[in-house]
């Protein structure tokens, strides 16, 4: 089998093929310096779609580039890609999964889903449920 996942799409906003020569340096965890070497490698060669993934999302180009190398420093580490191991799962879904929790919980913690605005639980509160029966006569 070839260092790169066969049904990866080189287009743009595509997650390239997986470099699976960096990726399973991680479940030795016994070279560190090696380690941190295939984090560099897998760092730039995802950095750009992660990026192209928060703007598509409606993130500032600024922020999605910071957004992207905070989440790459934490994602990248042997404590999140021990385990994996290949067969077990697509590591770009894997890759993408985590990327998706990464955005969920940033959002959480500004207390906002998207765009909208913060969250008001009085103001919900107050919000009338609306009348199903309308129309049904």
């Amino acid at each position: 089998m070839s260092d790169t996942d066969a049904s990866a799409s080189s287009a743009p906003g595509i997650m390239p093929p997986t470099l699976w020569s960096q990726v399973e340096v991680f479940p030795n965890g016994q070279d560190q310096d090696r380690a941190l070497a295939a984090a560099q490698t897998l760092f730039e060669h995802y950095r750009r779609p992660i990026v192209n993934w928060l703007l598509r999302k409606g993130v500032a180009h600024h922020r999605a580039e910071d957004l992207a190398q905070d989440f790459l420093s934490r994602f990248l580490t042997p404590a999140k890609l021990g385990n994996f191991r290949r067969g077990k799962a697509k590591f770009r879904s894997f890759l993408l999964t985590a990327l998706n929790h990464f955005e969920i919980d940033r959002l959480r913690k500004q207390g906002r889903l998207g765009d909208t605005e913060p969250i008001d639980e009085n103001r919900a509160a107050r919000v009338p449920p609306p009348d199903l029966d309308v129309g049904l006569d």
